[in-house]
């Protein structure tokens, strides 16, 4: 064998292993951390002008009253997540949470409600869709993180959305029984 196939051959043997063998195709846990801080960020404060939006705008008070308890919440979690974030070296190539932007009800903008008049039934239909995805982007970072205090922010927030989710529910069916947005 030539001197030229035969380094040509142990280059390939020294390459080839390291791309490969389990778990390779998983991105560095810390991460999926990391993406879920991104993402739930950007979401909690689309979540916060929705909320901003409805406790001005609303014409049932008890809308504008669970409008700005949904603020209060996203409030008292986003100070942390937002410095997490801003320890971050960069927010390109993060890793893949599992979920898509559309199950994180992420084509949700805060200009959602602008158009809308009254933003009552829109304002509680629209939370209770972008809520479910933030529910999902908890979920993924729960099962899959690593970072202890993301996944108790992770954690708190499920529960705080879990309970605005019954609320939303409840309130949803109280103006549609009433008929609309008074």
């Amino acid at each position: 064998m030539s001197r030229q196939a035969c380094a040509l051959l142990c280059g390939m043997l020294v390459v080839v292993p390291v791309g490969c063998g389990e778990g390779s195709s998983e991105p560095d846990p810390l991460s999926i951390d990391d993406a879920f801080v991104v993402r739930i960020v950007r979401h909690l404060q689309v979540s916060s002008d929705l909320a901003r939006t409805a406790s001005r705008d609303a014409e049932d008070k008890r809308v504008r009253a669970l409008a700005r308890r949904a603020l209060a919440v996203r409030q008292r979690l986003l100070p942390a997540l937002e410095e997490r974030l801003a320890e971050l070296p960069s927010v390109e190539g993060l890793a893949d949470l599992g979920v898509t932007p559309m199950q994180a009800a992420e084509e949700i903008g805060p200009q959602t409600l602008d158009a809308t008049k009254p933003v009552d039934v829109a304002f509680l239909t629209v939370v209770r869709r972008h809520d479910t995805g933030a529910l999902a982007l908890t979920t993924a970072v729960i099962d899959r993180g690593r970072d202890p205090m993301v996944k108790d922010l992770a954690a708190r927030l499920a529960v705080d959305i879990n309970a605005e989710l019954a609320r939303l529910g409840m309130a949803l069916e109280d103006v549609a029984r009433r008929g609309g947005g008074r």
